[in-house]
């Protein structure tokens, strides 16, 4: 009976200590990020440079200067306990031009982006026994983009334009190490940029 009773409270023991060890080894559960991305596409290709343009670049235009902030980012995602992982994510940055003209005045335009976009992630290849936790993925994110852009030209006047684009990010791979706090960094091409990184938690 003692016996018995021994292994009853060994399997007990056992139980609770494997039920234990999977709560704390728990993969589902929400992660926050926070970011910034360099060279987005938007800088490149959807700025000043397509949209006024027309209207600035005037007989006597001779030169043109682009700068943008890049993009600063934050997302909110749900780990599903197994390879994927799903979430939204939201993102601002600014661009600006100046426009000389041959008499020597210039225009300053400058826009402003809004990014709102959905994203899941995969997981390629994960290592959580030892230091350093490392996790290589990749993603695709897609949104909205909202531009808000105006300018004064010397001529013509006030100028203004806003307008919604498809927004998309990219990411073949990705990195992050840590557990529960943790660096990122991500390559990819898109409206968050060509590089972002940043810094994560887990709850």
């Amino acid at each position: 009976m003692r016996k018995l009773l021994t292994l009853c409270a060994l399997c007990g023991g056992m139980v609770a200590a494997a039920q234990s060890q999977a709560n704390t080894d728990k993969k589902s559960g929400f992660e926050l990020r926070m970011g910034y991305g360099i060279v987005p596409v938007q800088t490149m290709t959807e700025s000043y440079h397509t949209e006024l343009i027309p209207a600035l670049a005037r007989p006597d235009f001779v030169s043109l200067k682009k700068s943008g902030s890049g993009v600063f980012n934050a997302s909110v995602l749900y780990r599903t306990g197994g390879r994927f992982s799903f979430g939204a994510e939201v993102g601002y940055g600014n661009t600006s031009s100046e426009f000389r003209y041959s008499n020597t005045s210039t225009t300053k335009p400058k826009s402003e982006w809004l990014l709102l976009m959905g994203r899941v992630n995969v997981v390629y290849y994960k290592q959580e026994v030892t230091l350093p936790f490392i996790e290589l993925y990749g993603g695709v994110a897609g949104g909205a983009a909202m531009l808000n852009a105006s300018a004064t030209d010397p001529v013509t006047g006030p100028a203004s334009f806003k307008k919604n684009y498809f927004a998309y990010q990219v990411t073949p791979i990705g990195v992050r190490t840590g557990r529960k706090l943790g660096f990122w960094a991500e390559a990819g091409w898109g409206y968050k940029g060509l590089l972002n990184a940043g810094l994560s938690f887990r709850l």
